[in-house]
């Protein structure tokens, strides 16, 4: 991936380090302990987890719909 703070690549390529950064990992622990496939699986990991609640959150809604009609 190149030494970090060097962004040459698209956003996309840079996509997995900002996902553990939002989570708490600093650059420094990231460029030391992790491998990149450690963080495409974490990024990976997050976006499952953001569909998830986003799926419950949906369930809830037509739930609440469905009680208001009747």
């Amino acid at each position: 991936m190149g030494e970090i703070g060097t962004l040459t690549g698209p956003a996309s390529d840079y996509a997995p380090i900002w996902a553990a950064v939002e989570r708490g990992a600093t650059l420094e622990d990231i460029d030391r302990n992790w491998t990149f496939d450690r963080l495409c699986a974490y990024s990976e990991y997050q976006r499952m987890k953001a569909d998830f609640k986003s799926a419950w959150a949906q369930f809830y809604r037509d739930q609440n719909r469905r009680q208001g009609d009747g």
